[in-house]
């Protein structure tokens, strides 16, 4: 009491030529800018739920709210979370129980996280009573934005090569694309600054899709079109910013406080008009609006904008688009064009089948199909003009080299003595680099050491399948592939390792990554052994590193 007895004093000595009092905010709807801070928990639905559980947000927003109680602004929020769904994500990194081998040969501690973001631009309607607060009331605010989210990735100590810079981005399924956002809640703006809060459902719909060019554990693109949808509590604080000496004021002197000149556009835009609902008999009012040509022409703008992304939408990425006459659907030209091609391969089968039963018919009649009859006599030779050729010497040296040779060799080139039965092959390299250890059986290192640039690619020397793909205390993360005529190939210490057992694999392609894993490694490189009917060849006999 002794506050306002107080503030009131101070007031009247200030303002004691004029005799000016502000009008409080409770007793008129005024122009305030809304500065807000809050937290929300989603539950996720649709694609969101088979990939994230649960998660929260951090919500920031900015919100202009006219005198008749129109809201504009735009959100901003932060999604975060611990729990992610995405089963078999590392399956290809995994061993046979689970568990991230790490370059120093123990368990590594891989842990997966929910971040992402949105960012909308609203519009909305304040509802509130002329009194005692016209300022709060029941809100209702929808928008459209952008939408991203992804699953991070964190290794404690950085010990898996496999899912270090850039290799995580094959695993973090990245997707990011339009967002609807609709909110409907209560918002509080007291006398005060300190009293302002807002709380109420919020519900964001997401038209996503995966933005990576390539998934380690799936071995291809995940482009498909997602709806995620997250549905919520918010609730948070605002700060209001507003002028302490609103324009509007009584005076006791009846002093006429004079109004900045305007243009006469812009005042007829922020004219105050007044929409009334009236019973005809009784004229009583049952509803009033107040607007002005400036905020109708914003409200019906936003709201066109609003259903031409909604059509936009529905024309674009659902089935209602197959029902607009011309409009192309590229899925049913695809469909066509098989249709096309199988109507042609039966036609084609068909007519082999009629073909063959003529010919049963006529084997069966005892009669042969006669085409045509060939005049021979238009076809004979005639030999008397025939010259006998004359053998050039090249010609006989060859015939006499082809003749010397054993017609049973079966060694490559005419070479002498008996040679491996792989020579013959066209090996592809594994690896470009630099040779570090030969082989040598006396040692037991039945391969050879190649040291290359850090995440170089390694690849298959021959076609063939994998049959061994899996980590080893001492050899770390292995790879073999047999190859035709009992030909295996090893590839051993890599840090990923790209296909799995059964896999078909052809000369070249990119199997592993080279890395520093196992107890036996000495540095970051790859061991390539060549077994030929269960006994190790030396690799540099037969492929050019």
């Amino acid at each position: 009491m002794i506050k306002k007895w107080l503030f009131l004093s101070l007031t009247l000595l200030v303002f004691h030529h004029w005799g000016i009092c502000q009008v409080s905010i409770r007793d008129s709807s005024i122009n305030v800018l809304l500065v807000g801070l809050g937290y929300g928990h989603y539950l996720p639905a649709g694609d969101m739920a088979d990939r994230f559980g649960n998660n929260s947000m951090v919500v920031g927003n900015v919100m202009f709210k006219t005198k008749s109680q129109w809201l504009y602004g735009f959100d901003g929020t932060f999604i975060f979370s611990n729990n992610v769904n995405q089963k078999d994500l590392f399956k290809n990194i995994e061993t046979t129980k689970g568990g991230i081998i790490g370059s120093d040969g123990k368990l590594a501690d891989v842990r997966k996280y929910e971040r992402g973001y949105t960012i909308t631009f609203n519009g909305g309607y304040l509802f509130s009573k002329k009194k005692p607060n016209p300022n709060s009331g029941f809100v209702a605010v929808a928008g459209v934005g952008f939408m991203q989210h992804k699953i991070r990735i964190e290794t404690i100590g950085n010990t898996v090569p496999a899912l270090s810079k850039e290799y995580r981005k094959g695993y973090d399924r990245l997707s990011n694309g339009l967002v609807l956002h609709q909110y409907f809640g209560y918002q509080y703006m007291g006398n005060k600054h300190l009293i302002n809060f807002f709380a109420g459902i919020d519900i964001f719909e997401g038209f996503t899709a995966g933005r990576r060019s390539y998934n380690f554990d799936i071995m291809t693109a995940d482009n498909s079109s997602r709806t995620d949808i997250l549905i919520g509590l918010r609730a948070g604080w605002y700060l209001p910013l507003y002028k302490k000496h609103p324009k509007k004021y009584t005076s006791i002197k009846q002093h006429k406080v004079a109004e900045p000149q305007k243009k006469k556009f812009i005042k007829r835009l922020r004219t105050t008009l007044r929409l009334v609902v009236m019973n005809d008999d009784t004229f009583e009012e049952k509803f009033s609006l107040r607007l002005t040509p400036l905020n109708v022409f914003v409200v019906m703008g936003t709201l066109m904008l609003t259903l031409i992304t909604l059509t936009t939408y529905l024309i674009a990425f659902t089935s209602l688009r197959e029902y607009i006459p011309g409009y192309a659907d590229v899925s049913m030209k695809r469909k066509l064009v098989n249709m096309s091609l199988a109507t042609d391969s039966l036609a084609q089968k068909i007519e082999t089948q009629n073909k063959y039963l003529a010919n049963l018919n006529f084997i069966v009649s005892g009669t042969l199909p006669v085409d045509k009859i060939k005049d021979t006599a238009a076809t004979v030779a005639i030999y008397d003009s025939i010259r006998v050729l004359q053998k050039s010497t090249e010609d006989s040296l060859l015939r006499m080299k082809i003749e010397g040779q054993d017609k049973f060799d079966i060694a490559m080139d005419g070479d002498e003595g008996s040679q491996s039965g792989i020579a013959g092959f066209y090996f592809f390299t594994p690896l470009k680099g630099t040779i570090t250890s030969v082989f040598d059986t006396r040692k037991k290192h039945y391969g050879v050491d190649i040291v290359a640039p850090p995440d170089a690619v390694i690849k298959a020397v021959l076609d063939g399948t994998v049959i061994v793909s899996d980590f080893t205390s001492e050899t770390g993360h292995t790879l073999a592939i047999q190859h035709r005529n009992d030909l295996i190939s090893f590839y051993k210490h890599n840090s990923v390792l790209l296909k799995k057992p059964g896999d078909f694999v052809k000369a070249g392609d990119v199997i592993a990554i080279i890395g520093n894993s196992g107890e036996f490694t000495t540095g970051p490189h790859l061991h390539f052994e060549l077994w030929y009917n269960g006994t190790a060849v030396n690799p540099v006999d037969y492929i050019k590193f």
